[in-house]
């Protein structure tokens, strides 16, 4: 590709993501809100850049409260963003108040400055001309290639570098009999969480049977967080760059690499000539990524009393639950409580009824027992 820029006499730089779309945002996106502050499904969560001692106290602060708690706060300053999380969303909650103690603007503020023009990927972009390339596999392909990663990471010694964070950090905790905390920081990296058990075995227990237990499911369960992660970075893709309405959103070019073999012939060449194609100024013959229209999911914020108080968030996610074998099977019973209360309590009038009219019988018949 540098290439064709040199051909075309054409100073080109070409940045390559294979991570975060958080990333992807900075560089296609002329982001407008204040710098201290960002804000999407990703960027809520750098919404405070620098740990600053006064922002590590409010944390501890808000640690030691209930997530129950914690969301009534956020409800009292910020209800609207509150409503779009779920109580016991604990880490998002605290981001909202960090934002809100720090920066005195509200979360929901900041959501609506990033997101004030509907027809871009939450702001405007900030070059005219764009080329976005998606370097897509096989699931299956895919799946094998992220296991193969885990294995690498393992052999570079991913677990003593989870064993020395863990005794900087989540060893003093639990000797302060709290728990470990994976909502902040790096902590919330893949990988702390699913080796946990592991983590907090005694050094001469981790060469033990249970030991090899504990770590081979650490491994496990990293390799399937890992492969649910690079689902979502698929959704992320999609909903950003295809299924958003308007003009401004950018062209999205696929090239399949499944089969390493064939990377000139199924990435390269097909790139280059799109990348050449547009720099002329010219339309690709191949083209973009279909754009999926997708209806608007309206924040609703329900809560079913049925199911124990359960909040649904969206319109489709209520409407899912209301059809949903739980929902219906609750409901069921209830209706079925609510019959035979009925019955019993129209029994029970029958009952007091009858009894209240044969009452004066009753009475007579003893008068003419005691003449």
């Amino acid at each position: 590709m540098r290439s064709a820029g040199e051909r075309d006499d054409v100073s080109l730089k070409l940045v390559c993501f294979y991570r975060l779309g958080y990333y992807v945002r900075q560089v296609i996106v002329d982001l407008r809100v204040k710098k201290c502050v960002s804000s999407d499904e990703e960027g809520e969560e750098a919404a405070v850049v620098t740990p600053s001692d006064e922002l590590l106290e409010l944390r501890e602060n808000f640690d030691d409260l209930d997530s129950r708690e914690l969301y009534a706060k956020l409800m009292s300053v910020d209800p609207s963003y509150a409503k779009t999380l779920h109580p016991n969303n604990k880490r998002k909650i605290i981001r909202g108040l960090e934002v809100h103690s720090q920066h005195g603007v509200t979360m929901s503020e900041i959501l609506a400055e990033q997101h004030q023009e509907d027809q871009d990927v939450s702001g405007p972009l900030r070059y005219q001309h764009n080329c976005i390339f998606w370097v897509q596999c096989q699931q299956t392909v895919l799946d094998e290639r992220l296991d193969k990663r885990v294995d690498s990471m393992l052999e570079r010694g991913l677990v003593a570098e989870l064993l020395d964070f863990h005794s900087r950090y989540n060893q003093q905790r639990l000797e302060e009999h709290k728990e470990a905390d994976y909502t902040h920081g790096i902590f919330q990296s893949i990988g702390f969480k699913e080796f946990h058990n592991y983590l907090i075995l005694p050094e001469q227990e981790r060469q033990s049977q249970m030991g090899e237990t504990l770590l081979k499911e650490g491994i496990d369960a990293l390799k399937l967080v890992t492969r649910r992660y690079a689902r979502r970075q698929i959704t992320w893709i999609k909903n950003r760059l295809l299924r958003r309405p308007g003009q401004d959103v950018p062209a999205v070019y696929t090239v399949d690499a499944t089969k390493p073999e064939e990377w000139d012939y199924a990435v390269l060449e097909p790139a280059c000539h799109i990348l050449e194609t547009i720099m002329k100024g010219d339309v690709p013959l191949i083209s973009p990524a279909q754009k999926e229209v997708k209806q608007s999911d309206p924040v609703v914020h329900k809560i079913c009393d049925i199911c124990d108080g359960q909040i649904l968030l969206t319109q489709s996610n209520w409407e899912g639950h209301l059809k949903s074998r739980k929902h219906l099977k609750r409901v069921y019973k209830k209706r079925k409580r609510q019959r035979e209360l009925l019955q019993l309590m129209q029994s029970y009038e029958k009952k007091k009824h009858t009894e209240a009219a044969g009452g004066p019988i009753g009475a007579v018949a003893d008068d003419s027992a005691s003449t």
